[in-house]
């Protein structure tokens, strides 16, 4: 099945979305990259991180070299789970591959993680070269994010992540258009005072760096 991203929206709108979206076997979403501080026994640095959902890699039909993806649950409660999944070339360049690195706790900026897999070999996130050093969910972004955005999770105003769609049928890229086009409109009704002009816009995913 083919894969597509939707543009740039609210968390509240992807979640209608994801309940309307019948085209798709599963739709996840991630963030832009953020830059953070990681604190690994006490040396700070700087590290890229982004915001995910807890179907991400599923949806991205991935697995972990080490440990695990994320839970459903994970994402199901803002703020409880600070847990995180990080990525082959970080976990070999800034934790010199250690096998027993599932279990250990880093802090970003300054909040302790549980570090609960290693992503795989040849993936490098979506639409970048070198990629993210590590995901985490998308309930964490309070503590990531700036003071104008602190309310992202709730306020379908605020841009905050981009959609993936898992096409229930390949060839089905068109009605699947229509569907969000549709939905759009659904959601411009139902919240006109956020929502008014934003277009729900389905592109292939042809840039996912495996």
């Amino acid at each position: 099945a083919q894969l597509s991203h939707l543009q740039l929206l609210s968390f509240p709108n992807f979640i209608d979305l994801r309940s309307r979206a019948t085209a798709f076997t599963s739709v996840a979403a991630h963030s832009n990259p953020m830059s953070i501080t990681m604190i690994d026994k006490d040396q700070p640095r700087g590290v890229v991180m982004e915001l995910v959902t807890s179907n991400y890699f599923d949806t991205l039909g991935l697995h972990p070299t080490q440990g695990r993806f994320f839970l459903p649950d994970e994402d199901a409660k803002p703020g409880t789970t600070p847990v995180v999944v990080i990525g082959y070339s970080a976990w070999q360049n800034r934790f010199g591959a250690r096998r027993d690195i599932v279990g250990e706790t880093i802090k970003l900026n300054s909040i302790p993680f549980t570090i609960i897999g290693v992503g795989p070999k040849d993936f490098k996130g979506l639409y970048a070269v070198y990629g993210p050093d590590m995901w985490i969910p998308v309930t964490m972004a309070r503590q990531f994010l700036s003071p104008q955005e602190q309310n992202a999770l709730s306020d379908p105003s605020i841009p905050l992540v981009t959609g993936i769609g898992r096409l229930r049928q390949a060839n089905d890229f068109t009605q699947t258009q229509s569907e969000m086009k549709i939905t759009s409109a659904t959601l411009d009704n139902e919240y006109p005072d956020t929502n008014a002009g934003q277009t729900l816009v389905v592109r292939h995913l042809t840039e996912a760096a495996y």
